[in-house]
């Protein structure tokens, strides 16, 4: 028979010492992460997936931005967000199973970056929008509380955002064709 008295006693110990966290949003990244999980479980198709998952990417690198203090190289900011956006979005590409292509026929010879098409996967594209409404409802949040001073209704940042990520994806599924 094992010992666990000790082990148990570590535990509590570590717990115990633990300081708490104020996260920028830990709300904010447990409800993407539900929307992630909702989404996929309900039969929806890449591109709503992808929107949450880009907004659950972005949401967790402004959360891991605020923990980090101290400021150690020029656009730390920017790289935080950037690696949590490529380390939450990349590994899920094998999952992406709907292919999108894009022209883009502005300037240049043909074969130049602005005259050329690129060819992309609707989960990609899906999560470079989930990160881009992200950002606009903590904006608009942001915006609420320098106008009125305050916070105007409880989880009104996470009111905003996830509103938002819905209407997005009623977009996204009409424009697809359905779920």
């Amino acid at each position: 028979m094992k010992r666990t008295g000790p082990l148990a006693l570590m535990i509590a110990a570590l717990m115990g010492s633990a300081r708490f966290v104020h996260a920028h949003c830990p709300l904010c990244v447990a409800a993407m992460g539900a929307g992630i999980l909702g989404a996929r479980s309900l039969g929806f198709g890449d591109a709503v997936v992808g929107l949450f998952v880009g907004a659950f990417a972005l949401s967790t690198g402004l959360w891991l931005n605020q923990k980090i203090r101290s400021r150690f190289i020029p656009f730390q900011s920017a790289g935080v967000l950037g690696a949590s956006f490529a380390l939450t979005i990349l590994p899920l590409q094998p999952m992406a199973t709907e292919n999108l292509y894009l022209p883009v026929f502005l300037a240049g010879p043909a074969g130049s970056p602005l005259n050329q098409a690129y060819f992309t996967t609707v989960f990609l594209a899906a999560g470079i929008v989930g990160g881009i409404v992200s950002l606009g409802g903590l904006a608009i949040h942001n915006q609420i509380k320098k106008k009125y001073g305050r916070v105007l209704v409880p989880f009104q940042g996470i009111i905003v955002t996830i509103g938002l990520l819905l209407v997005t994806a009623a977009a996204l599924t009409l424009w697809k064709g359905g779920v």
